[in-house]
């Protein structure tokens, strides 16, 4: 099996989106996510660990995509402002075009 940390850049995610996913489906158990996790955050402050990816792939990754049409879909319609949006989305609402360019890419 590949290593998160192989996996996140076919995807632009950060390997914890990868191992979280794996979390998610059950094939980890939540000690192992920690344990890795927490492993990755040492070698970060150590200088060694590898980047983030880009916040918008690893936020419209963690949403999925039928909740980000969703939302985006409500909020053309005019059903929720941007600042609903931007709360549902987890940016701020400067950044909402970011994120939709992403997520059209994605889509």
């Amino acid at each position: 099996m590949a290593s998160a940390s192989a996996v996140a850049p076919t995807f632009n995610v950060s390997r914890e989106v990868i191992l979280r996913r794996v979390l998610d489906r059950g094939w980890i158990d939540p000690v192992s996510y920690r344990d890795c996790v927490q492993g990755w955050a040492t070698d970060s402050e150590a200088g060694r660990g590898g980047d983030g990816g880009d916040h918008y792939y690893n936020q419209a990754a963690y949403l999925g995509d039928a909740y980000l049409r969703l939302a985006f879909c409500q909020y053309r319609a005019g059903i929720i402002s941007d600042a609903d949006l931007a709360e549902h989305l987890g940016v701020k609402a400067r950044n909402i075009a970011k994120l939709e360019e992403k997520v059209a890419s994605r889509i």
